[in-house]
């Protein structure tokens, strides 16, 4: 009888442990990072106002993401996937927002039919043709999820 009632207090710990353990947050923190889909965590890229450094767009195939950079008159910007066929990038029309503010703008739409995470960089380019130099880069990850 003592063992059977160390065995039910040993599950009844553990019921009560895993309850605790709990979040209760919308966004909970993760332990372990998922290796598999590295971007799934991160802050989804807005759709209006400029795209920040390291958002992830989660979509899929043949879904247009519009990626907004912002513009001077002396740079610009340039675009490179990790995946470079499983996503087309394309120049868009620039656009300016209800400030004034210009922004050069890209569309990502992603060609793969399966999951897939791609890595897209941009470099912000100053300077005469021959000497152009980096004076910005973000990455923003395009998360497409298949089927």
């Amino acid at each position: 009888m003592r063992s059977v009632l160390v065995i039910v207090a040993l599950v009844a710990g553990c019921a009560g442990a895993s309850a605790q353990g709990t979040p209760n947050s919308a966004n909970p923190a993760y332990a372990i990072p998922n290796p598999l889909r590295p971007g799934a965590k991160a802050t989804p890229c807005a759709k209006q106002g400029e795209t920040p450094d390291g958002c992830t767009f989660h979509t899929k195939k043949d879904d247009v993401n519009r990626v907004r950079l912002p513009g001077s008159p002396d740079a610009t910007w340039t675009a490179r996937a990790s995946e470079g066929e499983m996503v087309a990038i394309r120049k868009a029309t620039d656009d300016a927002a209800a400030d004034g503010a210009r922004y050069q703008v890209f569309e990502l739409v992603p060609g793969a039919t399966k999951d897939a995470d791609i890595v897209v960089t941009f470099d912000k380019l100053t300077g005469a043709p021959g000497a152009l130099k980096v004076v910005e880069r973000r990455r923003v990850s395009v998360m497409v999820h298949g089927s």
